[in-house]
């Protein structure tokens, strides 16, 4: 019995590392899925400093209590919503591409407008400010993210989306240990306003390339 469940074990385990390197195979030739993975993992990186430093940015930068913190919270929540239901509409005038590379462009500008906020006199002014910049900020994120999904699924063969996502999202997640990471070692080295400055130009610097790369033409349908 116990040889009986030795041999199902090894062939379940045999199959399984067969499929896997199916996927493997398949994601390294395939320039949609590489591209696609490389945007997710630079998106990743340039929203680490919004998402991880909130609390120093709220405190430190922007002088304002704990309540500031519910006000992000919400906003991004509510955009993330609205980024969802709005893409189909958004999706028929604006194409996937444009979608993944502006909308990345974007979210670096959005640093500069975070950076403006403090130096609102009011406030007032910083909340309001504070919460449309937020609501952008999750409407964008949003967007970007579900575009990718409907990506997968939509271009990626159907005998490979499970064994492709799940590539996909080992790497888009090992990205973020790595860049809290750095981004740890960076915070002590610069204050916030720089270091979302640093940030915001690296965005847009990076999702510039990745537009202009020959890979992301594969994005176009």
């Amino acid at each position: 019995m116990n040889e009986e469940k030795r041999k199902v074990a090894g062939f379940q385990i045999r199959g399984y590392v067969g499929t896997l390197k199916e996927g493997f195979v398949y994601f390294k030739g395939s320039r949609l899925a590489v591209m696609v993975c490389v945007i997710c993992v630079v998106q990743n990186l340039c929203t680490l400093p919004i998402e991880n430093l909130q609390a120093a940015y709220i405190g430190e930068y922007l002088r304002l209590d704990v309540f500031a913190m519910s006000v992000g919270g919400t906003a991004i929540t509510v955009g993330m919503i609205l980024g969802a239901l709005c893409l189909p509409v958004v999706s028929q005038r604006i194409s996937e591409k444009r979608l993944l590379i502006h909308g990345g462009i974007l979210i670096g500008i959005l640093y500069f407008f975070y950076i403006f906020i403090g130096m609102i006199p009011s406030d007032m002014g910083k909340y309001i400010s504070y919460f449309a910049v937020a609501f952008v900020f999750g409407f964008l994120n949003s967007v970007i993210g579900v575009t990718v999904q409907v990506i997968f699924v939509s271009r990626v063969p159907e005998e490979f989306v499970g064994r492709i996502s799940g590539i996909f999202n080992a790497l888009a997640c090992s990205s973020l240990p790595v860049g809290s990471f750095l981004l740890a070692g960076l915070s002590a080295a610069f204050p916030i306003a720089e270091l979302y400055l640093l940030t915001g130009s690296l965005s847009i610097a990076g999702f510039i390339l990745i537009g202009r790369s020959k890979g992301v033409r594969k994005i176009e349908k």
